[in-house]
């Protein structure tokens, strides 16, 4: 079985100071892993968001898991990408999903949006037909970062797009962009669908450099530094069915090992009536 953390500490997370800080009570950072942003004490700016470090599977690329913003850390949010200069945001949610709010707008339509120190500006927006690429512009005491945002808008909260070929399009497309920043990537909570998205680029890199692919070790790999990554054996069995769609794509053929019969334990109930994966 896969536990949903390792155990490791959430003090800062926790903490009376920050713990209205996180979107839902049971997902906070690990302190281990979080991104710490620059403190200010003297503008009430402090240094927790709940965002985790995540490494790819090649040393080279680096992700930022990362809760949706809340009205309390959008500011917070865009000093992330300000701080970190991220060149891409992946934003795997929609800003409301089944009547609740999932994601605060932290992008304007019009007019510019100021957000504490940082002022944001949308360039341009591109309306495709499973995904909306926008361009934003981050603007402080007169220096500028631009920002692509890749909003994939057809994935349901705690389950999985109707198809695999829109979301491995999606991946191609955002990673067609070269960046050498880490890249932010979040939904709602920032572990299930932004865990899965992590997980598949992972475990296509580690598919072109030996040929396989290990789901499980990928999978514990990422709820070491962040925690219950992939929440669902759904999303984890559609893990497996994206990715073999990439790699017929890439033209490789993969060994998926006993990707079945693991299945087949990861949904197997416990006596606390939760499945190995979601306990």
């Amino acid at each position: 079985s896969v536990p949903i953390s390792c155990n490791a500490s959430l003090a800062v997370g926790l903490s009376a100071e920050n713990k209205n800080k996180n979107r839902y009570k049971n997902i906070s950072a690990y302190d281990h892993s979080r991104v710490q942003l620059v403190a200010d004490s003297s503008k009430g700016q402090g240094d927790y968001i709940n965002a985790s470090f995540i490494q790819g599977y090649h040393k080279k690329e680096t992700f930022i898991a990362s809760q949706g913003p809340s009205k309390v850390i959008l500011g917070d949010f865009v000093r992330l990408l300000w701080e970190q200069k991220s060149d891409i945001v992946v934003m795997l949610t929609n800003l409301v999903e089944q009547g609740k709010q999932k994601c605060e707008q932290y992008w304007p339509e019009t007019t510019d949006l100021e957000l504490g120190e940082i002022i944001v500006k949308l360039l341009s927006s591109q309306v495709l037909s499973d995904c909306v690429i926008r361009k934003l512009q981050l603007i402080k005491n007169q220096a500028t970062h631009t920002v692509t945002q890749y909003h994939f808008t057809t994935w349901p909260d705690k389950s999985v797009p109707s198809t695999p070929w829109a979301l491995v399009d999606f991946q191609q497309r955002v990673f067609s962009q070269p960046t050498n920043k880490p890249i932010v990537i979040h939904c709602s909570a920032g572990v299930g669908r932004t865990g899965t998205f992590i997980a598949l680029r992972n475990v296509i890199k580690e598919a072109e450099d030996t040929g396989h692919m290990d789901f499980y070790t990928t999978l514990c790999k990422l709820r070491q530094d962040r925690i219950n990554m992939i929440q669902t054996v759904e999303q984890f069995i559609f893990l497996h069915e994206a990715a073999q769609v990439a790699i017929a794509c890439l033209g490789t053929t993969i060994a998926s090992g006993d990707l079945s019969q693991k299945i087949d334990e990861l949904e197997e109930k416990t006596a606390s009536g939760h499945s190995k994966m979601e306990k």
